[in-house]
């Protein structure tokens, strides 16, 4: 993807619309792009790429990606650990099979909201 923040948010926005009348398998594609923007160094482009990611995966591929999520959840950065709180929460409302994979991150969400860091 282009380092252009303005860019990528558009693709974002594009692949969050576009996603829900898409043939899962091509998701899959979408998700593992997502998933590396989630291991980037950049807060902006972390807290955009999981926010999307949590509006195209179904409860199937909710287990691939729920490390990312955790780590999320407790990152330092305010941007990164505001979104994963906020689309944990999306997650919860989206299924039930996708509730109770977000009832496990408890102590990880109890963590982040304590912590002395803003968000």
């Amino acid at each position: 993807m282009s380092d252009d923040a303005s860019l990528r948010r558009m693709v974002y926005l594009f692949i969050k619309d576009v996603a829900e009348t898409c043939n899962p398998d091509d998701v899959i594609i979408v998700t593992s792009c997502l998933t590396k923007d989630m291991t980037c160094d950049v807060d902006l482009y972390r807290g955009n790429a999981l926010r999307v990611l949590v509006r195209i995966v179904d409860a199937a591929m909710l287990g691939t990606i729920e490390r990312y999520v955790k780590q999320a959840v407790v990152d330092s950065s305010g941007q990164v650990d505001s979104a994963a709180l906020v689309s944990a929460s999306h997650l919860f409302e989206s299924s039930p099979e996708c509730a109770a994979v977000v009832r496990r991150w408890i102590s990880e969400t109890q963590e982040a909201t304590t912590s002395p860091n803003e968000m």
